[in-house]
């Protein structure tokens, strides 16, 4: 009796490493904002967690182990209706705060009008991170500092990132722009965009020629930065679908129904040294 009884021990023990291994990096994430592509499909991009912009998860959302992240874009969906569904739904854990406010064609915001709203997303009782600036540290420091005389609560630094993926030196600069940010406010940070964006779009020069294999370098040595450092809690790669500076970046087909190469890398990058080398698939 007691022999079965060990042997069923020892089974169970086994599932349960099993299962951890094959659970998806709990850093791993992803901006999701095309209907398409369902939380089932994201859940084959091997993700913890995703967000859409927007406080509203997928149609399907719950279907598979994933957290949704709701987002109050900008001043305008912090209404009642909208602090009420996110303080009462019981499966929320973090809320981004305002999407790029320091950009004209985002949510367009100075700091006082993003401090005038944030006790009310405070009042949800949620983690919550910063307004994440599309690359302007002064706003975020002036935020930061305003925030913290006032007594606000700030629980994770949000940060947007698109360095020159062709640079050598690429992913070396952002590990020392994270570090720096941190040391500074000495928060978990949260990289909620990220991706492979042809910066000559934005007025800057690029090292060398964009190139799929440069982007899938970079790709997974930027993972493997990023599960290394400790204080990252979480990052997003930008983006399920996308076009336009981002041509290399998208993780999926335009119809969502399979993944690109990038999306393949995506999947099964890690933060284990060796693995995940560009152009090995499972």
């Amino acid at each position: 009796m007691k022999s079965v009884l060990l042997i069923s021990i020892l089974a169970a023990a086994s599932l349960v490493i099993a299962s951890a291994d094959d659970a998806p990096p709990i850093k791993k994430g992803i901006g999701s904002w095309n209907p398409k592509i369902t939380v089932d499909k994201l859940s084959r991009l091997h993700v913890s967690w995703y967000y859409t912009w927007s406080l509203d998860p997928k149609s399907d959302d719950g279907s598979r182990p994933m957290e949704f992240v709701p987002m109050f874009w900008n001043g305008n969906t912090v209404t009642p209706e909208n602090i009420r569904k996110v303080k009462d739904n019981r499966n929320v854990i973090n809320v981004l705060g305002f999407n790029e406010p320091d950009h004209p064609d985002q949510s367009n915001m100075t700091v006082d009008q993003c401090l005038a709203l944030w006790p009310q997303i405070m009042s949800t009782g949620k983690r919550l991170g910063s307004p994440a600036p599309g690359g302007n540290l002064q706003w975020l420091d002036e935020f930061m500092s305003k925030a913290d005389k006032l007594g606000y609560r700030v629980d994770f630094i949000a940060l947007h990132k698109y360095p020159d993926y062709t640079n050598p030196k690429a992913v070396d600069e952002f590990e020392h722009w994270l570090i720096a940010v941190h040391d500074k406010y000495h928060k978990p940070i949260w990289v909620t965009e990220f991706g492979t964006a042809d910066v000559t779009k934005w007025h800057l020069q690029q090292k060398n020629k964009p190139s799929e294999a440069l982007a899938e370098a970079f790709l997974v040595k930027t993972v493997k930065m990023l599960e290394r450092l400790d204080f990252v809690e979480r990052y997003a790669w930008f983006a399920d679908n996308c076009e336009g500076e981002y041509s290399l970046s998208p993780l999926y087909q335009k119809d969502g129904d399979g993944f690109t190469e990038m999306g393949k890398l995506y999947k099964d990058a890690n933060g284990i040294e060796g693995d995940n080398s560009p152009g090995n698939f499972r």
